[in-house]
């Protein structure tokens, strides 16, 4: 079931991306794009016959969950056919003090849910721990592949994406942080698609929770 609160717990702000200030992004969050990329912000206040809720075919039932993963709004970036890999990101705090303030022990679980309405596209995160203002580390699964649910992670100095393969229906991914670098101030998070080609991306949440397990599935 769908969660439905806009407060929902997490150390990164606006999770849900219920909160925008009037520039083409979420509060909180900055963003890199070219004209081949639109942002829209969804709201459970857009009629039922609504063209965005077409998009993805489980979006025309009546409920607002099969439209916005949880909260009051949410994030859709539509990519023409122009648009490369990694033509987009979205990034919050990015290389500034501003980012999220870590401790050396503190041991983190990252909650991504999105969804494509093409099958099999990629979404590549990055979580990344700096020093200063520097992206100096980056979550890294061990042995260099991941597969969800069985891959651990390490922290590594080499700029590392960690691909996850998204569907018409919403996704859920749980990816368990060990312990913050000794020397990283603070942590930031960065998305990016890793398909070529037109494509719609939902963005339902990013939240960063500290010690609790996250469960991950489709639906």
């Amino acid at each position: 079931m769908h969660g439905s609160s806009s407060s929902k717990p997490g150390l990164l702000r606006n999770p849900l991306f219920d909160e925008w200030d009037g520039t083409p992004e979420p509060t909180e969050w900055t963003h890199q794009s070219t004209t081949n990329s639109t942002y829209t912000r969804l709201r459970k206040t857009d009629p039922r016959d609504a063209v965005a809720r077409t998009v993805f075919s489980q979006g025309m039932r009546r409920s607002d969950a099969d439209y916005i993963y949880a909260g009051e709004s949410g994030f859709r970036n539509t990519m023409a056919a122009a648009t490369s890999a990694a033509d987009w990101i979205v990034r919050q705090d990015a290389a500034s003090a501003a980012s999220l303030a870590v401790r050396p022990v503190q041991h983190a679980v990252f909650r991504v849910v999105s969804r494509c309405d093409v099958e099999n596209n990629l979404l590549n995160i990055q979580v990344i721990a700096l020093i200063g203002a520097t992206d100096t580390y980056y979550l890294s699964p061990v042995g260099g592949t991941y597969f969800h649910g069985r891959t651990g992670f390490e922290w590594l100095t080499t700029s590392t994406v960690i691909p996850l393969t998204l569907k018409t229906l919403w996704q859920a991914w749980g990816l368990e942080i060990p312990n913050f670098p000794a020397d990283a101030d603070t942590v930031a998070v960065r998305f990016a698609n890793g398909s070529t080609g037109a494509q719609v991306i939902d963005m339902g949440e990013a939240a960063m929770l500290e010690n609790i397990a996250e469960l991950g599935g489709v639906g």
